[in-house]
This record gives structure tokens, sequence and C-alpha cells, in this order.
């Protein structure tokens, strides 16, 4: 009985090693003056959205593995998900902070991480490519 025990001790100790830590993160850009709307964003993994609202709304779905919860905060606090809005001359530039991410180790193990991004873009606006950059246009 006692082996039995410290099997299934060892064992939940084994799962929560290797749990996922998550953090959805949220952030609203207002519109201002802006005609067109360009995005300078880590890597090309994400999705557009239409919405009937009046702003910009990102969704950043960090998902962490290997990782304990201080390094999740750790890499909240620096920066590495945070995206910033520059408005010049009706141009708003949606970017990416960081746009270097090396791997993360904890303890000598890569810490696996999935990030999804979704932005929510008024449906006042409609995607108009540009040089590169993705870049979306508002309607007339």
């Amino acid at each position: 009985m006692k082996k039995v025990l410290a099997i299934g001790v060892f064992l939940m100790g084994v799962n929560v090693s290797h749990a996922q830590l998550q953090k959805i993160i949220h952030k609203t850009f207002a519109l201002d003056s802006a005609e067109t709307v360009q995005l300078d964003l880590y890597g090309d993994d994400y999705v557009i959205e239409t919405w009937a609202g009046d702003n910009i709304l990102t969704e950043t779905k960090i998902k962490l593995y290997n990782a304990s919860k201080t390094i999740l905060k750790f890499f909240l606090e620096k920066g590495r998900y945070d995206i910033e809005g520059k408005l010049e001359e009706n141009i708003l530039t949606l970017r990416s902070i960081d746009k270097n991410r090396p791997p993360i180790k904890n303890k000598e193990v890569n810490c696996y991480e999935v990030i999804s991004l979704r932005i929510f873009m008024p449906d006042t606006f409609a995607e108009s490519g540009g040089g590169g950059r993705l870049s979306w246009t508002k309607i007339q």
C-alpha cells in the first residue's frame, strides 16, 4: 500500500512539473485620426477578425510549458509579448516590442511556448496590402 501511495505522489509531482502556464493579454488601441493601420508584428502567425467596434483589440494568448510562474511573470514584465501603437500622420502602426525572442530555458531545459495572437479590426477598415507589411485602410 505504501508503494502505491509513493508512486501516486511521485506521478503527481511529475505531472505538476510539466504543467502548462497560460496567460491572456488584451489590449485596446484607439484609432483617433488613423486612416491606415499597419502591422509590424513578431512572426506571421496571427489572425485578423473584423468586428463592429470602433477600436482595435488585440488578444495575445501565451502558453508556456516546463516553466514556473516566476519565469512567465519575468517575461511578461520584460515586455516579451507587448504590442505598442504609434500614430504618425494618420497611420497607426501596431508593432511588437520584442521581435528577438530567443528560446526560454529553465534549468538547462528549453521551455516550449505557444503564442497565438488575434486582432479585432473595426469593420470600417479593409485589407489593403502595403509593401511587405499587412495594412488596413479606412473605408470611405
